[in-house]
């Protein structure tokens, strides 16, 4: 995440901040959970593709297809759209009448009265989102090799993700979203493993070195012959 990114979701997350604040106690109708419920469905195809394009980079998949810097921008712009609209899903649930939250039962896990597991876990993945769009920024410091151990919490963070979502959802037993469900999952998984199984290139096998080129039998008492004429 660049300066620039950080500084236009810092002005978003205070933005959502300051309204639920301006409008708490306002009746807004059932407006609050339609926002709440759409924001949740859109940032779950933003964290899948911030997974799948990672997957990409991981498996260089893509690096045939489109130049490097493109994927990296892209995969980190998804990741931090992903947060943003965790924010909108998160902070519209603030103005629902039907079910009243309070700040806290939104930022502690098992807090919240409604399905309480189902919406801890969503907690504990919108936590998760923070740490990994936070670590974009501080990448230089840690060293790559440590930020990439870090990273491996996005699997964690979809997983929890995608659980919170089929157990909290209200729309899961509608045909699209549990379609989009299906792919997301699937197109997830055969990534994995064909990273796994060796995509990546790591653990691909070094091509053995080319043997020397045998002498022919008269080649050594040539050169024998040689040094005895030139004392050489």
């Amino acid at each position: 995440m660049t300066r620039h990114d950080g500084l236009i979701f810092a002005w978003t997350a205070a933005a959502a901040v300051l309204l639920s604040v301006l409008l708490r106690g306002v009746n807004l109708g059932q407006t609050p959970w339609f926002v709440s419920r759409a924001a949740g469905l859109v940032t779950f195809i933003a964290l899948s593709l911030s997974v799948i394009v990672g997957l990409l980079i991981s498996t260089k998949t893509s690096h045939h297809l489109v130049p490097k810097p493109f994927v990296y921008e892209l995969h980190t712009f998804l990741s931090t759209l992903a947060l943003g609209l965790v924010t909108i899903h998160v902070t519209s649930l603030l103005f629902d009448s039907f079910t009243p939250f309070t700040p806290l039962q939104l930022v502690v896990p098992f807090a919240s009265p409604y399905r309480t597991f189902w919406t801890g876990l969503g907690v504990i993945a919108a936590w998760l989102s923070l740490l990994l769009v936070a670590s974009f920024a501080v990448r230089r410091h840690i060293g790559y090799a440590n930020w990439r151990k870090l990273h491996y919490l996005s699997f964690a963070a979809y997983l929890i993700g995608l659980l919170h979502g089929i157990g909290a959802g209200t729309d899961t037993a509608l045909a699209p979203v549990g379609f989009m469900y299906l792919v997301s999952v699937a197109t997830v998984s055969g990534l994995l493993a064909y990273r796994i199984l060796g995509g990546s290139g790591a653990g691909a096998a070094t091509p053995a070195p080319r043997p020397a080129p045998r002498s022919a039998p008269g080649d050594s008492n040539r050169a024998a012959r040689r040094r005895e004429l030139t004392g050489r």
